[in-house]
């Protein structure tokens, strides 16, 4: 996955983060009957940890 990058134009940040926000929360709304609210709250971490994991450049060897 290619890192995030900085984006002049389109939609306000406001926007897009409020957009991103409604389609996450679907998701975990989605498996209610299925997971308790910790599990949700516990992938959403993991989640992050792994998107800033490849957000960093690898050293180069």
């Amino acid at each position: 996955m290619d890192n995030l990058r900085v984006y002049f134009g389109g939609q306000r940040p406001a926007d897009v983060a409020e957009e991103m926000c409604d389609a996450i929360k679907a998701v975990i709304y989605s498996y209610e009957d299925r997971a308790p609210l910790a599990l949700a709250v516990g992938v959403l971490e993991i989640a992050k940890a792994e998107i800033l994991l490849e957000a960093v450049p690898e050293a180069e060897e």
